[in-house]
Protein backbone atom coordinates (compact mmCIF):
# COMPACT_ATOMS: atom_id res chain seq x y z
CA UNK A 1 0.00 0.00 0.00
CA UNK A 2 1.46 3.59 -0.87
CA UNK A 3 1.67 6.47 1.55
CA UNK A 4 1.64 9.64 0.58
CA UNK A 5 4.70 11.87 1.55
CA UNK A 6 2.71 14.18 3.90
CA UNK A 7 0.71 11.10 5.78
CA UNK A 8 4.16 8.81 5.81
CA UNK A 9 5.77 12.15 8.20
CA UNK A 10 2.59 13.00 10.35
CA UNK A 11 3.12 13.91 14.20
CA UNK A 12 0.72 13.07 16.25
CA UNK A 13 0.44 13.28 20.49
CA UNK A 14 -1.28 11.00 22.85
CA UNK A 15 -0.90 10.26 26.50
CA UNK A 16 1.96 8.56 28.38
CA UNK A 17 1.00 4.51 28.33
CA UNK A 18 3.30 1.79 29.92
CA UNK A 19 4.53 0.47 27.16
CA UNK A 20 6.54 4.23 26.28
CA UNK A 21 8.38 3.56 29.72
CA UNK A 22 11.19 1.78 28.43
CA UNK A 23 11.24 4.39 25.60
CA UNK A 24 11.59 7.41 28.05
CA UNK A 25 13.79 5.90 30.30
CA UNK A 26 16.09 5.06 27.03
CA UNK A 27 15.34 8.26 25.51
CA UNK A 28 16.50 10.24 29.03
CA UNK A 29 19.69 8.37 29.78
CA UNK A 30 20.77 9.70 26.27
CA UNK A 31 20.42 13.24 27.92
CA UNK A 32 23.05 14.80 30.18
CA UNK A 33 21.35 16.11 33.06
CA UNK A 34 18.39 14.00 32.81
CA UNK A 35 16.54 12.09 35.36
CA UNK A 36 16.18 8.95 33.78
CA UNK A 37 12.03 8.16 35.60
CA UNK A 38 11.65 5.13 37.66
CA UNK A 39 8.96 2.99 36.04
CA UNK A 40 6.56 3.97 39.07
CA UNK A 41 7.34 7.27 38.59
CA UNK A 42 5.95 7.71 34.90
CA UNK A 43 3.14 5.55 35.73
CA UNK A 44 2.21 7.98 38.63
CA UNK A 45 2.49 11.24 36.15
CA UNK A 46 1.11 9.25 33.36
CA UNK A 47 -2.23 8.61 35.58
CA UNK A 48 -2.29 11.94 37.34
CA UNK A 49 -1.25 14.04 34.80
CA UNK A 50 -2.20 12.49 31.60
CA UNK A 51 -2.77 15.49 29.84
CA UNK A 52 0.83 16.96 30.36
CA UNK A 53 2.86 13.76 30.27
CA UNK A 54 2.80 12.82 26.80
CA UNK A 55 4.25 11.02 24.09
CA UNK A 56 4.70 12.00 20.01
CA UNK A 57 4.80 9.70 17.34
CA UNK A 58 4.67 9.37 13.52
CA UNK A 59 1.94 7.27 11.39
CA UNK A 60 3.88 3.66 11.62
CA UNK A 61 3.55 4.74 15.58
CA UNK A 62 7.45 4.93 16.22
CA UNK A 63 7.60 6.83 19.33
CA UNK A 64 9.19 10.38 18.57
CA UNK A 65 9.80 12.37 21.78
CA UNK A 66 8.05 13.17 25.04
CA UNK A 67 7.18 15.75 27.55
CA UNK A 68 6.87 15.56 31.05
CA UNK A 69 5.04 18.52 33.08
CA UNK A 70 3.09 18.68 36.46
CA UNK A 71 0.90 21.44 37.13
CA UNK A 72 2.19 24.20 40.04
CA UNK A 73 0.33 24.92 43.26
CA UNK A 74 2.64 27.53 44.25
CA UNK A 75 2.44 29.80 41.84
CA UNK A 76 -1.07 28.50 41.59
CA UNK A 77 -2.37 27.95 37.98
CA UNK A 78 1.09 27.48 36.40
CA UNK A 79 2.96 24.81 34.63
CA UNK A 80 6.60 23.25 35.52
CA UNK A 81 7.65 21.48 31.98
CA UNK A 82 10.21 18.43 33.77
CA UNK A 83 11.62 17.18 30.75
CA UNK A 84 11.17 17.51 27.17
CA UNK A 85 13.09 15.45 24.53
CA UNK A 86 12.97 13.88 21.11
CA UNK A 87 15.07 11.02 19.49
CA UNK A 88 17.34 12.57 16.04
CA UNK A 89 14.18 11.42 13.56
CA UNK A 90 11.71 13.26 16.12
CA UNK A 91 13.92 16.15 15.52
CA UNK A 92 13.48 15.75 11.89
CA UNK A 93 9.98 15.88 12.18
CA UNK A 94 9.67 18.40 14.26
CA UNK A 95 7.76 16.63 17.33
CA UNK A 96 9.48 18.86 19.56
CA UNK A 97 6.99 21.61 18.27
CA UNK A 98 3.96 18.79 17.97
CA UNK A 99 4.49 18.83 22.12
CA UNK A 100 4.82 21.99 22.77
CA UNK A 101 1.70 23.13 20.46
CA UNK A 102 0.13 20.51 22.79
CA UNK A 103 1.34 21.76 26.12
CA UNK A 104 0.17 24.87 24.68
CA UNK A 105 -3.66 23.48 24.00
CA UNK A 106 -3.72 22.22 27.39
CA UNK A 107 -2.41 24.83 28.84
CA UNK A 108 -5.40 27.04 27.48
CA UNK A 109 -7.68 24.62 28.50
CA UNK A 110 -6.56 24.40 32.16
CA UNK A 111 -6.19 28.74 32.38
CA UNK A 112 -2.76 28.49 32.72
CA UNK A 113 -0.69 31.38 32.93
CA UNK A 114 2.98 31.03 33.34
CA UNK A 115 5.19 27.78 31.87
CA UNK A 116 8.13 27.17 34.21
CA UNK A 117 11.27 25.08 33.31
CA UNK A 118 14.94 24.72 34.30
CA UNK A 119 17.92 25.09 31.50
CA UNK A 120 21.82 25.90 31.27
CA UNK A 121 22.24 29.21 29.72
CA UNK A 122 23.72 29.49 26.09
CA UNK A 123 23.18 25.94 25.77
CA UNK A 124 22.35 24.28 22.61
CA UNK A 125 19.19 22.87 24.88
CA UNK A 126 18.31 26.64 26.16
CA UNK A 127 18.68 27.74 22.24
CA UNK A 128 15.80 25.35 21.15
CA UNK A 129 13.68 26.11 23.87
CA UNK A 130 14.07 29.61 22.94
CA UNK A 131 12.91 28.76 19.58
CA UNK A 132 10.46 27.08 20.76
CA UNK A 133 9.19 29.56 22.78
CA UNK A 134 9.23 32.10 20.21
CA UNK A 135 7.56 30.14 17.81
CA UNK A 136 4.93 28.55 19.60
CA UNK A 137 3.75 30.51 22.41
CA UNK A 138 4.76 33.98 21.00
CA UNK A 139 7.12 34.80 24.03
CA UNK A 140 10.97 35.32 24.93
CA UNK A 141 11.64 32.89 28.58
CA UNK A 142 13.05 35.12 31.36
CA UNK A 143 15.62 33.88 33.16
CA UNK A 144 15.39 33.84 37.26
CA UNK A 145 17.28 32.05 39.96
CA UNK A 146 19.87 29.73 39.86
CA UNK A 147 18.45 25.71 40.69
CA UNK A 148 20.01 25.59 44.37
CA UNK A 149 22.51 22.59 43.67
CA UNK A 150 25.65 23.42 44.10
CA UNK A 151 26.56 21.40 40.96
CA UNK A 152 24.30 22.53 38.98
CA UNK A 153 24.35 24.84 36.17
CA UNK A 154 20.61 25.01 35.27
CA UNK A 155 18.57 28.72 36.38
CA UNK A 156 14.96 28.40 36.51
CA UNK A 157 13.31 30.32 33.64
CA UNK A 158 9.74 31.07 33.21
CA UNK A 159 7.62 31.82 30.10
CA UNK A 160 4.43 34.04 29.70
CA UNK A 161 2.95 32.72 26.56
CA UNK A 162 0.38 33.94 25.10
CA UNK A 163 -2.18 31.06 24.84
CA UNK A 164 -5.77 32.78 23.24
Amino acid sequence: MARRAGQRNSVTVRPLAPHDFDFIRSLASTISGYTVCSPYLLWMLGKFQGSLCCVAMDAEKTQLGYLLAIPTSEPPNCIFVWQLATTFRGKRLKAQYHLARHLRRVMRDRGARKLFYTSVPLSSAERSVRTIASQVFHATPERKLRVPDSESREFEYVLYPSIE
